[in-house]
């Protein structure tokens, strides 16, 4: 497909840096961008507001050479997901370490719909708050550095009264883990994204529980790049891999 919205020089302005599918059907893909900097180059520009996409694509219709749907972001992002078994919440990783939130009324039906000239234009007049809701991560509660790995638990867990609890009847996936350069492991619970927590200040969210990973031989923290969990009714392992091996 053409490198939609990457400009004239694309190849040099942007990239496609994350790729998933929407949901188990795999007809639907999406992707983001980013732009093509150095180290240098973005830590001159970080923190300064920069419109970003992540780009929706019907693969079965493969003479349509356009997305079916545009999803506009505040800032570019590392990685996004989608829940495995609901679509319509879709988490992405900002490079400041916070997270941004999106839970769609009705993800599929946009897609079902996007080559559809009416829907569209009155999908275009809608107030965004028609289509999705979402939540920013505050500073203050996110991680320290970008993120680098991202996993969901599977069915069946939840958080209560500050303890993993794992009951089979469960069947929704709510529960997930963050990891960073920052060595914390963040593990965080999208059912309650909007009620979690109550402080003196009012209504936040922040992750669950914190993890710190840190070396054996200085105690200093690790730079976390990629976790795996292996978890099995009430048994469970983070398998964390760090810039060192």
């Amino acid at each position: 497909r053409d490198n939609y919205f990457a400009g004239q020089k694309s190849k040099k302005e942007k990239s496609i840096n994350c790729i998933r599918l929407v949901n188990s059907e795999k007809e639907y893909l999406a992707h983001s961008l980013i732009r093509n900097l150095s180290f240098e180059e973005r830590i001159k520009i970080i923190g300064i507001p920069y419109t970003s996409q992540i780009i929706f694509w019907n693969f079965q219709d493969t003479e349509v050479n356009s997305p079916v749907y545009v999803l506009e972001l505040p800032m570019e992002i590392t990685n996004f997901e989608f829940n495995p078994l609901n679509p319509n919440n879709l988490i992405c990783c900002l490079y400041s370490g916070q997270l941004i939130i999106y839970e769609f009324k009705d993800i599929m039906n946009i897609l079902h719909n996007g080559f559809d000239s009416e829907f569209t234009e009155k999908l275009m007049k809608k107030q965004k708050s028609e289509v999705y809701t979402f939540y920013i991560t505050p500073i203050s509660e996110s991680h320290k550095s970008y993120i680098t790995g991202f996993k969901w638990f599977p069915p069946g867990y939840s958080f209560h009264k500050y303890q993993m609890q794992y009951n089979q009847s469960i069947k929704d996936i709510n529960i997930f883990a963050t990891i960073s350069d920052d060595g914390q492991i963040l593990v965080w619970d999208c059912k309650n994204f909007d009620r979690t927590i109550k402080n003196e200040v009012g209504n936040y969210i922040k992750p669950v529980l914190k993890i710190e990973v840190n070396r054996f031989d200085f105690n200093l923290k690790a730079f976390c790049r990629s976790i795996e969990l292996k978890i099995k009714g009430n048994d469970s392992m983070m398998y964390v891999g760090t810039n060192e091996g």
